[in-house]
C-alpha cells in the first residue's frame, strides 16, 4: 500500500506522537517505581526501628 505525500506526513506525525507518548509513559513509570522503592525503604526502616524499640522494652521487663 502506498501513501500520498500528505498521507505519509500524517502517518509519520501520528507515529512520532505515539512514540513520544510511549516514551513519556515509560519515564513516568520509572519515576513511580523509584518513588515507591524510596517509600518502601523508609517504611521498612521505620518498622525496624519500632520493632527494635519494642524488643528492648520487652527484654528489660523480664
Amino acid at each position: 500500500m502506498s501513501f500520498t505525500p500528505a498521507e505519509r506526513d500524517m502517518y509519520e506525525g501520528n507515529l512520532k506522537f505515539l512514540r513520544n507518548k510511549f516514551s513519556l509513559l515509560k519515564k513516568f513509570a520509572q519515576i513511580g517505581r523509584e518513588e515507591g522503592m524510596e517509600k518502601g525503604i523508609q517504611k521498612g526502616m521505620e518498622k525496624g526501628t519500632l520493632d527494635a524499640a519494642k524488643n528492648m522494652l520487652t527484654d528489660n521487663s523480664i
